[in-house]
């Protein structure tokens, strides 16, 4: 039992989307990896402006070698006149980790290395702003040979030190220039210190016209951060927020 790519085609407005869905088969073959199926469709279609993973687990070695190709296609895209670079990313349901947010962070949001990034869809991938937990292996006492010296606490700080995704997230977003929609629904394990982290990142950049964040959890503390981030901010790129779906009670009537 293996997994395999399923391709499809699809068109919205005057442009292509490629859409990858999992499904599970019977393969008796090689299979090859994912980002060399992805990249093999991408070259074959020079219109597609529309990259769909649906429910797709992908690793974070795979999409950057995906986010590195679409880099190069973007730079040869003048001399073998592409008709479209990738503007919308589709990762609904896709599982997203520390190494994967950084991925999209550092390689495609990031606009000195892309820049055409319009429309992001992050709906269903388990976002969080808590750095996830690893149990501790459990690792033999040696004998200290040695004093540790201030540089190497240092240093293992340093090492030690983990981001969560929405740190990471956030980071990425206020490198960005381009992005004008961003879809987050249904992650409702977004704190509201997370949620202040997205809204600050928006600000940073106000390129941003449109947030879907429907499905998710709006506590008074959300409602709050919301409240204080259009108070600082009257009059924002940032036109729309939906809410759609949100378990809304009643301590927060007055906010709406």
């Amino acid at each position: 039992m293996k997994y395999i790519l399923v391709q499809t085609f699809e068109h919205y407005g005057k442009k292509n989307c490629i859409s990858f869905v999992l499904d599970v088969v019977i393969y008796n073959g090689e299979l090859e990896s994912k980002a060399d199926l992805v990249i093999r469709a991408l070259t074959n279609n020079k219109k597609a402006g529309k990259l769909t993973f649906s429910m797709l687990p992908i690793q974070s070695k795979d999409f950057l070698t995906i986010a590195k190709y679409l880099q190069q296609r973007l730079k040869k895209k003048k001399n073998e006149n592409l008709d479209q670079s990738i503007e919308r990313l589709n990762l609904t349901g896709v599982p997203i980790n520390p190494g994967l947010m950084q991925v999209i962070a550092d390689e495609l949001l990031d606009n000195a290395k892309y820049g055409k990034l319009k429309w992001l869809n992050l709906s269903q991938t388990g976002l969080t702003g808590d750095i996830p937990v690893t149990k501790a292996k459990s690792i033999p006492k040696q004998p200290q040979m040695r004093e540790p010296n201030k540089s190497d606490n240092e240093k293992e700080g340093k090492t030690n030190k983990k981001e969560d995704v929405i740190s990471i997230l956030s980071k990425g977003l206020e490198k960005n220039t381009s992005l004008t929609y961003l879809h987050l629904s249904k992650n409702p394990k977004i704190k509201s210190d997370a949620f202040n982290r997205l809204l600050q990142s928006m600000y940073k950049h106000p390129q941003i016209h449109l947030l879907i964040y429907n499905g998710n959890r709006l506590t008074f503390e959300h409602a709050v951060v919301l409240g204080h981030y259009f108070a600082q901010f009257p009059n924002p790129t940032l036109t729309r927020i939906s809410l759609e779906g949100c378990s809304i009670n009643d301590q927060l009537d007055f906010f709406f």
